[in-house]
C-alpha cells in the first residue's frame, strides 16, 4: 500500500506541477494545450487527489508520532 501511495503522491505533484507550468506561462498560448489540460491532466489530477484523500480516510493514514523529548516538555 506505501508504495502505491508514494506513486500516487508523486502523480500527483507531477500532474499540478504541469499545470502550474501551463497557467503561467506562455504555453496557455499553445493551441493544443487547453485540450490537453481540460481532457487529460486535470482528470488525473482529481482522481490522484481523490484516491489519496479516500484511502487516509479508509486505512486510517497517519504521520508517524515523534518521540517524547529527551529533555521534557519546554516549561514556560
Amino acid at each position: 500500500m506505501m508504495i502505491s501511495r508514494k506513486l500516487t503522491s508523486t502523480t500527483h505533484i507531477f500532474i499540478a506541477a504541469c499545470q502550474f507550468v501551463y497557467i503561467y506561462t506562455p504555453v496557455h498560448e499553445w493551441r493544443y494545450g487547453l485540450p490537453v489540460v481540460q481532457c487529460l491532466t486535470f482528470p488525473l489530477l482529481l482522481a490522484t487527489g481523490l484516491w489519496l484523500f479516500i484511502g487516509r480516510r479508509l486505512y486510517g493514514v497517519r504521520r508517524a508520532q515523534r518521540p517524547p523529548s529527551p529533555l521534557g516538555e519546554a516549561k514556560g
